[in-house]
């Protein structure tokens, strides 16, 4: 039985690896375990679209047209799933 402390740390943990994520760096190992609870997780899932918009719109005020790292990796396609 999975302990309510252990889901606060996995979801802890996927915030972090969707920091990560918008960054582009993680290894393909930590990609598809960053896809895999996207998937289920809808609260995740908008920790991670909000920080694809914080990275594209920092990208924006630098002056650069492409969006995060983190767009062109798959990832895209959880924007705006619910």
């Amino acid at each position: 039985m999975t302990s309510e402390n252990d889901t606060v740390q996995e979801h802890e943990s996927i915030k972090e690896l969707s920091a990560l994520a918008v960054a582009g760096n993680l290894t393909e190992a930590e990609w598809a375990e960053l896809k895999a609870h996207l998937a289920e997780c809808a609260s995740c899932r908008s920790v991670y679209e909000e920080d694809l918009l914080v990275a594209k719109r920092r990208m924006a005020i630098l002056g650069n047209d492409s969006t995060a790292a983190g767009a062109g990796n798959g990832l895209g396609q959880f924007a705006g799933a619910k």
